[in-house]
């Protein structure tokens, strides 16, 4: 059975979204979110979360949706549009990439490799650790050399140094799960 409504005007949401041709589940979503106003049978307003039936006032809420539609074409221009649409493609490639590295063993997991970069963190600190005892050694080549022979020393030991750090990332770049805990 029908129901008689107070104010003529009213209409049903599928009426109305007919009438805009757009789907009566937008319409329903701009009703659930506040955006449309919405009436019950006797042309009282309804909260967005009513249960029964809703109604609409049809010049009200058209204007509601021109107005709604308008703000939304002034925050969204079309190079606006077409830039996210194309950083999502990116995205979604990177993504693609992603999946198929790890489906052929390509990747390490996010774990793993954080667990190797803690391990190759803590075996370079340790190396650098080993810096302090160089003092004995370049007192020794001052004495005996001058500044000379401390610069000769000083390239050496970098030298030793960023091999022993070199050794470090090879090791991890092999896989291995050990790291000379002697780097220097």
């Amino acid at each position: 059975m029908a129901c008689k409504l107070v104010k003529p005007g009213f209409i049903t949401i599928a009426e109305f979204a007919r009438k805009l041709g757009v789907s009566g589940q937008a319409v329903s979503q701009a009703v659930q979110r506040g955006r449309l106003v919405a009436y019950d049978s006797h042309g009282k307003r309804v909260p967005p979360d009513y249960a029964g039936r809703k109604w609409l006032d049809a010049a009200e809420a058209a204007e509601d949706w021109d107005n709604r539609r308008q703000r939304y074409d002034e925050k969204v221009r079309s190079d606006d549009l077409l830039a996210a649409r194309g950083r999502t493609a990116a995205l979604h490639g990177e993504l693609l990439s992603l999946r198929l590295g790890r489906e052929r063993g390509d990747t390490i997991p996010r774990g793993e490799a954080l667990a190797g970069v803690q391990s190759l963190r803590a075996a370079t600190q340790r190396a650098f650790k080993g810096i302090p005892g160089w003092a004995e050694e370049l007192v020794a080549a001052e004495q005996e050399g001058g500044l000379a022979a401390v610069s000769v020393v000083l390239q050496a030991k970098s030298t030793e140094l960023g091999n022993a750090i070199g050794n470090l990332i090879a090791a991890a770049a092999e896989d291995r799960t050990e790291y000379p805990t002697d780097a220097y």
